[in-house]
């Protein structure tokens, strides 16, 4: 009998070893393909652009002091609607580091990271596969109109990945508890992130927290829908703490006011190319070629849930949680372009980063659910819609692949710079007269790499005319 066990045990031995190899292999391979995910989309060698270099100027700053005194001011101006965080952040980037695209959007850069990683905890808590989690990352790698903030320095990367990250931590089961230190303490740095960069925070917040609630009400058996297990839900101490320093960081900075717009909001989305434009481009990029059978796949599984309720007692009632989802995301978009027009500012799919996100991840989730109902019928039907589902994502990814790996492996070659010797210096220049040569200038100061120049302090200086000139 001793000798049965011990063989058994020894026999067990190489099969879990497999099993945790297995596990391991696959975490490496999906870390992996994250970071390869944002590495094509870092915009490594892209010049900076007028809005980035609002956030490089404030390098020239002398002190930290001055620096948020220039941000708290221009709030209400250049800079409207920002919490300055990101803009702080830079400063003290470009302080340490010098003159450095890289180091400009590192905060971007790093957020694209943290949104990946959420995003494939999310699948794990989706209890997803790890072909389902490939499929899932490819999804948000080839949201093209997304992934372009990655290399961008500005706020809205950290306010996507806060909002998944936000999403993942209200996904956690409710047998699982949400008490453990580690937990609680992932859930508070993704709130205190999102509303530290971005006052668009608070309504995905808000959204993602009734979401969450009612999809454990639809798929947990023994969830109780009360006032105390929502309170249980929405995590209270961590909801005050949050909200707190959303209203005491937006009172010293967005709150203030902004400039007054008289804008066409539909300059740069046209009418005519709305639907396409939200998406095609946008909401569902990475399902380009196939977006609009997916929405009527979509549309039809809700009517035959909600005409006939003999299915609401089925598996099938696990793809109301995404379509709900969807619906927010749209709905939110939807939202936030009905500000911009009635402040008469411009309606620009940048408004809808975090959306785009949620959508992908809302769209694998339904995929992913139809795929395990097909799984119970026949495996092979399975496989077949796998396959369609999965066909336009890679054919998208492989594009977008073919398209910044070139980019990626120009970045990474050496560049023998052909200056005039010596190099030019800043006290040789001639002042800016618009905002292109600004730019300009300051594409040339990270070129000579170095401290960021002082003349960039000038700037921020401002006459009673609300105009941005030299002192």
């Amino acid at each position: 009998m001793i000798n049965q066990t011990s063989v058994a045990s020894k026999d067990s031995i190489p099969s879990q070893f497999l099993k945790v190899l297995h596990l391991k292999v696959g975490i490496i391979s999906l870390l992996l393909l994250c970071l390869l995910c944002v590495a094509l989309h870092a915009s490594w060698e892209r010049p900076i652009w007028i809005d980035e270099f609002l956030h490089f100027a404030l390098g020239s700053h002398r002190t930290t002091s001055e620096a948020w005194d220039t941000i708290s001011q221009s709030v209400t101006t250049v800079n409207h609607g920002q919490t300055g965080i990101y803009m702080l952040l830079d400063y003290w980037l470009l302080q340490f580091f010098g003159a450095s695209r890289f180091w400009l959007r590192f905060p971007s850069i790093l957020s694209a990271i943290i949104l990946f990683g959420a995003s494939v905890y999310l699948f794990h808590l989706w209890r997803m596969s790890f072909l389902w989690k490939v499929i899932g990352v490819l999804s948000l790698f080839s949201q093209g109109t997304l992934m372009f903030y990655v290399g961008e320095a500005r706020p809205y990367m950290p306010l996507v990945a806060a909002t998944v990250g936000t999403l993942a931590y209200y996904t956690i089961p409710t047998c699982n508890k949400r008490d453990s230190i580690l937990l609680r303490a992932l859930g508070l740095s993704f709130i205190l992130f999102g509303v530290l960069f971005h006052p668009y925070f608070s309504i995905y917040w808000l959204t993602i927290c009734i979401f969450t609630f009612v999809q454990k009400w639809i798929e947990e058996d023994k969830f109780k829908l009360s006032i105390s297990s929502f309170i249980y839900h929405a995590d209270v101490p961590i909801f005050i703490l949050g909200f707190t320093t959303y209203f005491i960081l937006g009172f010293a900075t967005w709150l203030k006011g902004k400039p007054d717009f008289s804008f066409d909001p539909f300059e740069w989305l046209k009418n005519d190319s709305l639907s396409n434009v939200f998406f095609d481009l946008s909401h569902m990029q990475f399902l380009r070629g196939a977006v609009y059978p997916f929405l009527t796949l979509v549309l039809s599984m809700m009517l035959l849930i909600v005409f006939l309720p003999r299915l609401r007692a089925t598996s099938l009632r696990l793809l109301i949680s995404p379509t709900i989802l969807l619906a927010f995301t749209f709905s939110i978009s939807i939202f936030l372009s009905y500000v911009s027009f009635l402040q008469k500012y411009w309606i620009l799919p940048r408004q809808w980063v975090a959306s785009m996100a949620l959508s992908a991840l809302a769209c694998v989730l339904f995929a992913h659910v139809i795929f395990k109902v097909l799984a119970n019928f026949h495996i092979f039907v399975a496989i077949i819609w796998f396959g369609l589902f999965s066909t336009p994502i890679l054919a998208n990814a492989q594009q977008t692949f073919n398209t910044n790996l070139p980019q990626l492996i120009q970045a990474t070659i050496p560049v023998r710079l052909n200056y005039p010797n010596p190099l030019i210096s800043e006290y040789q220049l001639q002042f800016p007269k618009n905002n292109d040569e600004w730019v300009s200038l300051a594409n040339e100061n990270i070129r000579q790499k170095g401290a960021v120049w002082s003349i960039f302090r000038a700037y921020y200086s401002k006459d009673t005319s609300g105009l941005w000139k030299r002192e």
